[in-house]
């Protein structure tokens, strides 16, 4: 690969210590030969920035005085495997939204892996406490929501947002969240 362009020839200062101006000249002058003469990434802009800010230190202050130390005493207080069982039977009740979303996009080994992730950690699994589709029968989870659906059929996602509570987001997420809420206990 040979290009095009070459170094230019660097002059020797008459001064005897060379200035920043006289060592940077030279520099500036190359061209980058893997410049492209159109940008692949477009600007991103955030026309929210003012209450994003706004909203990002609001959520920050809930996190350090309010769900750090909750979730640090609920750490130190309850044990590992209830902690582990609670988590399980909420991915289980939050099923549904991943089945809706996985039949919005069409996708049928999605579908049926929530199908049968639910239908036997429901039942064997007593009401979703354990895990057994992953341990047992190797089925593993999905995840999925109805902001993916969108993005599946190309809606833009719109700009950055961040939502209180919940943290940074997008419209389409954020939309797909409202829809996804109808879904979920």
């Amino acid at each position: 690969i040979q290009l095009g362009k070459q170094m230019p020839e660097v002059s020797t200062p008459t001064q005897s210590s060379p200035t920043e101006s006289s060592m940077t000249a030279p520099f500036m002058e190359l061209d980058d030969p893997f410049k492209s003469e159109s940008p692949d990434i477009p600007e991103l802009k955030d026309p929210l920035v003012k209450y994003n800010r706004f909203m990002y230190n609001v959520n920050d202050h809930i996190y350090e005085y309010v769900m750090d130390p909750v979730a640090r005493k609920y750490r130190d207080w309850v044990s590992e495997d209830i902690r582990m069982a609670i988590r399980n039977m909420f991915t289980n009740a939050t099923s549904a939204v991943k089945l809706f979303s996985s039949l919005v996009q069409g996708d049928l080994d999605k579908t049926a892996r929530v199908f049968g992730r639910v239908i036997i950690n429901t039942s064997i699994g007593l009401g979703g406490l354990f895990d057994v589709a992953d341990k047992h029968f190797h089925i593993d989870d999905v995840n999925e929501d109805f902001g993916q659906a969108l993005g599946h059929y190309k809606i833009p996602t719109g700009p950055y947002l961040v939502l209180p509570f919940f943290g940074p987001s997008t419209v389409r997420d954020t939309v797909g969240r409202v829809v996804d809420s109808f879904f979920s206990p």
